[in-house]
C-alpha cells in the first residue's frame, strides 16, 4: 500500500474549502496546506484536517508556491488540488484502490472544469499524482504544470473543478504582462498569454500572440487549440472567411477534431448556408472521442450539440422528419437536457 499527501496553495477559500478537504481526508495519508495570505477564515478550516498548514509570502508564482507545497511531502506520491476541486465518492473510492498497487512515476486524471448542471461539458487530462522520490518541479508563474517524464499513466479517475465565487479576471494577464517587463515567455506561457488577451477581448493582440506561438515549436495540442482561438478572434472580428481558414489549417495537423468541424458548421450557419453546415455537424458526430491526447475536450461536440444544431438545420430547410430524427439523437446523449425536450415537445405540437 502505497501512502499519499495531497496539496493545496489556497486563498481566501472559506466557501469550499471545507467540502474539498473533507472528500481528501478519506483517501490522503497527508494534507499540506499552503497559504497565501488569507483574510478569511481559511487557515482555521485547513487546521481542522492537519496541522501542516503554512504560509508563502506570494510572489506572482503559482510554480512557486506550488513547488514549496511539495517540499512538505513526506509520503510515497504527492497530490495536488485546488480548494475548489471536488471528489466524488465514487472517485474517492477508485484512489483507495490505486493506493494499493501505485508503481508509475506519475498519474493522469481528468480535470472536469465546465458544466452545465451536473452534466460534464469541457475537460483534459492533468499530472495529478507524482512519485515524490522523482523530484518533480513545477514550471510556469500562472497556468503551472509538471513536465510528464519518466512511467507516465492515464487513470479512470476524475477531478471536478467547481467554483463558487467568480476569480479575479486581471490576475493572470497581469502577472504575464509584468513578467513580459523583464524576462521573454517561454512557449507554454505564450500560448496561455496569448489565450488570457482572447478572454480580454483584445483580439488582435491574441492572434499576434498566438502565431509568435506557433513559430516556438510547441505542444501540438495547443497549436490545434491555437488556430482554433484564432478562428474565435476572427468571428467576434466579423471575418468568418479568416476563421474559416484557421479552422481549415488544423486538418494539416492532425485527423478532424468534432469541435473544429462544430465550429466550422456553426459559421456556416450564420450565413445560411444549412446544407454545408449539415456536413460538418454530420463529420461532428463520427468523430472518435478521444480524450487522452492532453488537449481540451468539448464533451458536447461528440454527439449532443452537432445533433442539436442538425436539428435546426434541418427545420429551416422544412425537412420535419429528419429534424425529429437529430433532435432525438440529441436526445440520447442527454435525456434530460431543456432544449431537446423543448423541441419534442413542440414537434409533438407540430406532426399529426
Amino acid at each position: 500500500m502505497s501512502t499519499l499527501d495531497v496539496c493545496l496553495i489556497v486563498k481566501d477559500e472559506e466557501l469550499v474549502l471545507d467540502r474539498c478537504l473533507s472528500a481528501v481526508s478519506q483517501f490522503a495519508d497527508g494534507i499540506i496546506t499552503v497559504d497565501t495570505g488569507s483574510s478569511d477564515n481559511t487557515i482555521n478550516i485547513a487546521k481542522k484536517y492537519t496541522e501542516k498548514v503554512y504560509n508563502f509570502t506570494w510572489c506572482d508564482d503559482f510554480a512557486a508556491a506550488r513547488n514549496f507545497s511539495f517540499s512538505f511531502g513526506i509520503s510515497d506520491y504527492i497530490m495536488w488540488m485546488d480548494a475548489d476541486d471536488v471528489v466524488s465518492s465514487d472517485n474517492i473510492a477508485k484512489i483507495n484502490e490505486l493506493k494499493k498497487s501505485m508503481s508509475a512515476d506519475m498519474y493522469m486524471c481528468r480535470y472536469n472544469v465546465g458544466f452545465d448542471g451536473e452534466h460534464v461539458t469541457y475537460s483534459f487530462y492533468r499530472e495529478r499524482i507524482v512519485k515524490r522520490s522523482k523530484g518533480y518541479k513545477w514550471h510556469g508563474c500562472v497556468h503551472e504544470c509538471i513536465t510528464p517524464s519518466g512511467s507516465v499513466e492515464y487513470l479512470d479517475i476524475a477531478i471536478d473543478h467547481k467554483k463558487v465565487k467568480p476569480g479575479n479576471s486581471n490576475r493572470n494577464i497581469r502577472i504575464y504582462e509584468n513578467k513580459l517587463k523583464v524576462a521573454p515567455l517561454d512557449a507554454r506561457e505564450t500560448y496561455y498569454y496569448a489565450r488570457e488577451l482572447y478572454y480580454h477581448k483584445r483580439y488582435k493582440q491574441c492572434i499576434k500572440w498566438m502565431r509568435k506561438f506557433f513559430k516556438m515549436n510547441g505542444y501540438i495540442e495547443n497549436v490545434i487549440d491555437g488556430h482554433i482561438v484564432i478562428a474565435m478572434c476572427y468571428a467576434a472580428l466579423n471575418q468568418s472567411h479568416c476563421a474559416l481558414r484557421e479552422l481549415y489549417k488544423t486538418f494539416d495537423l492532425d485527423t478532424p477534431r468534432a469541435n473544429v468541424c462544430c465550429r466550422l458548421a456553426d459559421i456556416y450557419v450564420n450565413q445560411n448556408k444549412f446544407n454545408i453546415a449539415i456536413f460538418w455537424y454530420n463529420i461532428a458526430t463520427k468523430c472518435e472521442y478521444v480524450d487522452k491526447k492532453g488537449g481540451f475536450v468539448e464533451n458536447d461536440c461528440f454527439g449532443y450539440y452537432p445533433y442539436m444544431q442538425l436539428c435546426m438545420c434541418y427545420y429551416k430547410l422544412g425537412k420535419i422528419e429528419k429534424a425529429i430524427e437529430c433532435n432525438n439523437m440529441a436526445g440520447l446523449f442527454r435525456p434530460n437536457d431543456k432544449a431537446y425536450l423543448h423541441n419534442k415537445i413542440f414537434f409533438q405540437s407540430i406532426v399529426k
